[in-house]
């Protein structure tokens, strides 16, 4: 009944909601045809295995904002046109005139609607998110296949580049795309932009197409622990979506998964130029996050300001003393961690110097 009920009211509001979107995004077309025009210079996607530590990289280099510019979970879901964008901002100019009434009482919902994902993910409409999310808009996004796990068309995007037909692709990319820009056109004309999202290491050839002068930064942590996590995430996304998948399933899922995600994307990454791509250990960067950012500046050619220098010094103090309220641990689910390393013995040998 409880699932009855979940994509019953899911599909009405998605219904609305994608309905004003659409006008919006057409009258774009009419009212702001010049954000065509504009050119996407070096954008920088952070790919990786779910649980990686992403998030947390992107989070850190989101703080650059005289840099970078990212898209919030709010304009990804209710205003991927400009006119949205614009609407949005001129009301909450207005709401801060009145002392954030508006504000408050929206961050008090954000809060409670959220506070299911906390387990595996700080989530709120006011923070930057993982833009595969804009794909939703066009049912083309691989987050889908949590709440339609059958059905072949959304499990296709799991593997962009190898399992979606050309046709289909381009006019992914090229919505993605507009998006994108539309976003600069607002929020950062000066600015590169910076994404975040495990599932566009199925696209990065898509990805190197569309942006010619993009550049990758690929998460790696030790297999053990991220298939693991995983796991715990997909249980968690499994009970919010009432997907209703054994566990078992779960498990299988999320090893596939990792078997795609420790070869494909990471192949491509190793083979370009560093002036272009890198990999970055999740272990490093918990322990000196400092040194690791400013190399990565040297390597891509960023001037690291005073200001941001000062973000990712306190970030690793805080970054160090940390200590995860999760154990993760491949037997909690079955897995033999000797299976582990040697299913995965080439990331052990090449990155962690560990031979099975």
């Amino acid at each position: 009944m409880k699932r009855i009920v979940f994509y019953s009211a899911f599909i009405l509001i998605t219904i609305i909601v994608e309905t004003v979107n659409w006008i919006c995004l057409l009258l774009d077309e009419l009212i702001f045809a010049s954000y065509r025009r504009i050119k996407i210079k070096s954008p920088l996607f952070i790919i990786g295995m779910p649980r990686s530590g992403t998030t947390f990289l992107f989070n850190i280099m989101g703080a650059d904002k005289d840099r970078f510019t990212s898209i919030k979970l709010w304009e990804i879901l209710f205003a991927p046109s400009i006119i949205q964008k614009f609407l949005l901002i001129s009301i909450f100019k207005i709401d801060k005139k009145l002392n954030g009434i508006l504000f408050r009482k929206l961050k008090k919902w954000d809060k409670r609607l959220f506070a299911p994902y906390e387990k595996i993910h700080r989530i709120s409409f006011f923070n930057i998110e993982e833009d595969e999310f804009i794909l939703i808009h066009i049912l083309a996004s691989a987050l889908m296949v949590f709440i339609f796990p059958r059905i072949k068309k959304i499990e296709s995007l799991t593997k962009f580049d190898e399992d979606v037909s050309s046709r289909r692709k381009k006019r992914i990319m090229s919505f993605y795309k507009k998006c994108v820009q539309k976003h600069i056109y607002v929020f950062g004309m000066n600015k590169i932009y910076l994404s975040k999202s495990p599932s566009h290491a199925s696209k990065i050839l898509s990805l190197k197409e569309t942006f010619i002068d993009c550049k990758f930064i690929y998460m790696l942590r030790i297999p053990e622990q991220t298939i693991s996590s995983a796991i715990g995430m997909y249980k968690v996304y499994n009970k919010i979506f009432h997907s209703q998948a054994k566990l078992q399933r779960l498990i299988n899922g999320t090893v596939i998964l990792a078997d795609y995600m420790y070869d494909y994307p990471l192949r491509k990454v190793e083979s370009w130029n560093t002036a272009s791509s890198t990999i970055i250990k999740f272990e490093d960067i918990i322990k000196c996050l400092d040194d690791i950012i400013i190399k990565l500046y040297e390597q891509f050619h960023y001037e690291l300001s005073d200001n941001f220098r000062k973000i990712i010094i306190d970030q690793r103090k805080k970054s160090v003393a940390y200590k995860s309220p999760h154990q993760h641990s491949a037997s909690m689910y079955g897995l033999d961690s000797n299976d582990i390393h040697s299913r995965y013995r080439l990331i052990y040998s090449q990155f962690y110097k560990f031979q099975p």
